[in-house]
């Protein structure tokens, strides 16, 4: 009797066990990785995040870009998260980050946004600032601000705001390691 109990218990720990790690106990998906990987108010001091980050993946791309998506899609689109910036005194930016299938996708679509007219900025594996935007390549990632104009404020709210994103999908790509 004692035994029957006893692998009773143990059935019951292994089914729970597997519950969670089948419903979602194994950490943040891709989507809430990307969302984490948006500066908040406290690390743009002065800049308000206007209202909740839009999300799109696949074809839904097409609700969020207009006239650029199908070449998103074409290259291989996974995911995407934009969020609005604004200052008190007007100031205004978009901080979009688009996952791609792979690095040579997100490549290929920081190419085809840039050229060598850019500020070269040493962010990420490869970036450029604009006379009022910054496109920037980590891995599979491309993260574009885009400023509403082209003060000082706004440029350096752009490359700041790019910083920490890119810092954060950096820092999420590191594969774990386990030490014993």
């Amino acid at each position: 009797m004692r035994k029957d109990i006893s692998l009773k218990c143990i059935a019951f720990i292994i089914f729970v066990s597997t519950f969670f790690i089948l419903t979602g106990c194994r950490g943040p998906s891709a989507s809430e990785d990307l969302l984490y990987s948006l500066p908040s108010e406290a690390d743009l001091p002065g800049w308000i995040p206007q209202g909740k980050a839009q999300t799109a993946t696949g074809d839904d791309l097409y609700l969020l870009i207009n006239g650029g998506a199908e070449t998103y899609l074409e290259y291989g689109f996974r995911r995407a998260v934009i969020q609005s910036y604004e200052t008190a005194d007007g100031h205004m930016f978009n901080l979009e980050i688009y996952e791609m299938e792979d690095g040579e996708a997100a490549r290929k679509i920081y190419t085809f946004k840039t050229d060598s007219t850019g500020k070269v900025l040493y962010l990420g594996d490869e970036s450029r600032l604009e006379s009022y935007y910054l496109n920037v390549r980590q891995g599979r990632h491309i993260v574009t601000a885009i400023g509403l104009d082209a003060s000082g404020t706004t440029k350096q709210a752009l490359t700041e705001a790019a910083r920490i994103t890119v810092s954060r999908i950096a820092e999420s790509q590191k594969p774990e390691t386990f030490d014993p």
